[in-house]
């Protein structure tokens, strides 16, 4: 996308780690269910606390989660399966990445010409 992006789908200590690198410089997507906030509560906090920007995306329920981050995004599902109470929320990050890359283009596909060039000398394909 022309800027470093990690993603993180544990909990745990190892999350906690990986967590702990955020920063000033960094901005924190993080997406919950209602029926999980507890981590990403305490991620946000972290987050905000080391200086970083927090976009939540989450359902009007997790009021605490909103006033927590500078942006909030409400999204509802009147679905209560595992797998599709999902679907919102990956379908919102899917437009906002469009909408990231439709924004710069060019740049992303010179990037990406660049990186296919460079891994043409190592036979991966």
């Amino acid at each position: 996308m022309g800027f470093p992006v990690r993603g993180y789908f544990d909990s745990g200590f190892d999350f906690a780690r990986r967590i702990s690198d955020i920063g000033k410089k960094d901005l924190l997507i993080i997406t919950s269910t209602p029926r999980h906030l507890n981590i990403e509560r305490h991620t946000i906090s972290a987050a905000k606390s080391r200086g970083a920007k927090v976009v939540c995306i989450s359902s009007n329920q997790a009021v605490e989660m909103s006033a927590l981050s500078d942006i909030f995004l409400s999204v509802g599902s009147d679905e209560n399966y595992f797998i599709n109470s999902f679907v919102p929320y990956v379908s919102l990050c899917n437009l906002l990445i469009t909408r990231i890359y439709e924004r710069d283009k060019a740049a992303i596909e010179r990037r990406m010409a660049e990186n296919a060039k460079f891994l043409e000398g190592f036979d991966l394909y």
